[in-house]
């Protein structure tokens, strides 16, 4: 009998990849989603409904082998208030476990976020799973809350992965902002650029998923999924500007003053009611360190990533 996977969030980043090859791989496939996409996948059972819908969640779960729960609220407009933060990371997760428990799901792959680490902060080593978490944001913090919902959970075989940033054709957020503004050759580098950051690409992100739904090994576990490598920001933005064919700018501009200006911004969005497009927080985003060691799941569960060159993954996300 082919197996059934539900795949939650299958219309966002990463959801769509991991249709493919969960298809590609003979598999029946489920998605749970708001809306219908605009092109529904041939051969995919579509459930409409939000992540704290239980009825929704019913229908979704019946007859399913294994969840892939990539549900998350990650880019709330008004950050400064938590509740969709957590009625989605938290409280859908909590529902969502608790629905494919009593439905006799075997198997929960939790995506989860470096983001809930904090930052490493400049310093020499990488994070590590046994690294302590900080997380900065409500989105780091309740995705932090949501691991543990997903850990602690009885009658199934839970494991999670925390993503390192992903990038590709549907990538959302920071980078997708920096991919647009370097195609108009407009984007403004802030600070040197020698902040690391950690990668990987959608099409490794769900391979490493499957693989973590199938390995014996993986159950119980809290993997860091990344592209192995630890890049600097500066190297990223060479990539995106060589991807479109330009040269990224050779300067940049001091992080200081910048700050200070976004503070002001802040301070004048705020007299009318309005939060400022240039904030601190978008500035702190762009410059902080990020540094986390992927080696556990290829080590344990044998995953090697396809995409490690960060010219080929910039030149094969950008020609979508």
């Amino acid at each position: 009998m082919k197996l059934r996977s539900l795949v939650t969030g299958g219309t966002g980043a990463v959801g769509p990849e991991l249709v493919q090859q969960l298809t590609a791989q003979g598999q029946d496939v489920r998605v749970l989603a708001r809306h219908l996409p605009a092109t529904p996948l041939p051969n995919v059972d579509y459930v409409c409904g939000d992540i704290c819908d239980a009825e929704a969640l019913r229908l979704a779960s019946v007859g399913v082998d294994t969840v892939y729960h990539l549900v998350a609220a990650i880019h709330n407009p008004n950050p400064s208030k938590p509740d969709e933060y957590h009625r989605v990371n938290v409280e859908g997760t909590r529902l969502l476990v608790n629905t494919a428990a009593t439905a006799g799901v075997r198997r929960f792959v939790c995506f989860s976020t470096i983001s809930v680490y904090g930052h490493s902060g400049g310093q020499a080593e990488w994070l590590t799973e046994q690294s302590p978490l900080h997380p900065d944001t409500w989105y780091g913090e309740t995705k932090a809350h949501a691991e543990q919902i997903v850990l602690a959970a009885r009658g199934m075989e839970s494991v999670v992965l925390r993503l390192a940033a992903v990038y590709g054709p549907r990538m959302k957020g920071n980078y997708a902002s920096l991919v647009r503004m370097a195609q108009r050759g407009l984007f403004v580098p802030i600070g040197p650029g020698n902040n690391r950051r950690t990668l990987i690409a959608t099409h490794d992100a769900a391979a490493g998923a499957i693989l973590a739904a199938t390995h014996p090994q993986a159950v119980g576990q809290i993997y860091n999924l990344t592209d192995g490598n630890v890049h600097t920001f500066a190297e990223i933005v060479q990539a995106v500007y060589a991807a479109w064919g330009r040269s990224a700018p050779r300067w940049h501009i001091p992080l200081r003053p910048v700050r200070w200006a976004a503070g002001l911004s802040e301070l004048a969005f705020a007299l009318v009611g309005k939060r400022s497009p240039i904030h601190r927080g978008r500035v702190d985003k762009l410059t902080e360190d990020m540094a986390v060691d992927g080696t556990k799941i290829q080590r344990e569960l044998g995953f090697v990533p396809q995409i490690t060159d960060l010219n080929e993954g910039w030149r094969k996300a950008l020609a979508h």
